[in-house]
């Protein structure tokens, strides 16, 4: 069965790094993954480690520099067949699954911006439609194409973007969780008119408190995790231009949380004006991993609770209704777009 989960292949590559050997000699190929990079150490149990986060710039440095240097030679060796001589020898058929590892460990980052939060990306191929342990398979020629190919699906301004935006999205939840605590009117209103119909009770507004102040700290700890990975989706590939992001209710199982960052999400890097929406995209993302909301109405459709069509309940468990509260009361939503969204589906 195909894989269809980040965490799927991270746990696969952990366990072909922990269990198998790599190409010895010169280079030691065993000795520069285990020791410089890290791989173990980087793939922790539980997420990502980034305590050994350049342990993933050493090996594309590794790889960079193993490249012959003139033009010449590159035109008969490329990176995928240094992955595949640093794989090692065939050994029942694992030679493929040791060379798919460091290609999956190759296209991992600890993206940075000063100002932004830190956070993991898995950035594969462009032309890769599946996990790499999928990708990679038949006839070594092919491997090695494949184990070749490094344009990559997120540049380094988008990256940079994630971080910036991942820095919103934690500053606008620690704002709303500090807020929910200790309440006022303008902060009741505001729950009212994300969580509460028209005809809403004090129970149903208390009810709405409630959720919030225990749920808020778990979106909060997302967006702080040192685990947090956002990663692209290659089975999705044809529908990533009409999304913006995917997530698993629940988690993935992993331990850490993990979100699929798409196209209309990318699209929008450097729009300093939109930063505000892919901050509220990765909050709407991990009330999904978190708090295990689903996707009742999205923002085109309206948010407004209105009696048995869209409850206070349906409301409260809505991720574009925890997304769009968390903006609003942080001031970063206009009250053009909350007139324009907050209208009954």
């Amino acid at each position: 069965m195909s894989m269809t989960l980040f965490t799927e292949a991270y746990k696969k590559a952990r366990k072909i790094f922990e269990n198998q050997k790599f190409a010895g000699g010169d280079p030691d190929w065993e000795k520069f993954l285990k020791n410089d990079v890290a791989s173990l150490s980087i793939l922790a149990n539980g997420g990502p480690n980034p305590a050994h986060a350049d342990g993933c710039d050493k090996l594309r440095k590794k790889l960079s520099d193993s490249l012959p240097t003139g033009m010449f030679g590159r035109l008969f060796t490329h990176e995928g067949d240094i992955i595949w001589q640093a794989a090692g020898s065939d050994n029942g058929g694992k030679q493929i699954e040791r060379a798919a590892a460091i290609k999956f460990l190759r296209h991992l980052y600890r993206a940075h911006k000063r100002g932004g939060q830190d956070v993991w990306v898995f950035n594969p191929p462009k032309a890769h439609k599946k996990f790499v342990f999928d990708e990679v398979k038949g006839f070594a020629i092919l491997n090695k194409h494949k184990l070749g190919q490094a344009d990559e699906i997120y540049s380094d301004d988008e990256m940079r973007h994630m971080c910036s935006a991942l820095a919103l999205a934690l500053a606008s939840s620690q704002k709303a969780q500090m807020k929910v605590n200790s309440p006022d009117d303008t902060v009741r209103a505001c729950v009212k008119d994300w969580f509460c119909d028209d005809h809403s009770s004090d129970t149903q507004l208390n009810t709405a408190m409630s959720k919030l102040k225990a749920g808020l700290p778990k979106i909060v700890n997302a967006c702080n995790s040192n685990s947090l990975v956002f990663s692209d989706d290659p089975t999705s590939r044809k529908s990533r231009a009409k999304t913006y992001g995917l997530a698993m209710p629940g988690g993935e199982g992993g331990g850490f949380p993990v979100i699929y960052l798409e196209g209309l999400f990318t699209r929008m890097t450097g729009n300093s004006g939109k930063l505000w929406l892919c901050a509220e995209t990765i909050i709407h993302e991990l009330t999904h991993t978190e708090l295990s909301t689903k996707d009742v109405f999205y923002d085109c459709e309206g948010l407004k609770p209105s009696g048995n069509r869209f409850s206070s309940a349906d409301a409260l468990s809505n991720a574009d209704s925890w997304g769009y509260f968390v903006m609003d009361i942080d001031g970063k939503l206009s009250a053009a777009d909350k007139k324009r969204i907050l209208v009954t589906p």
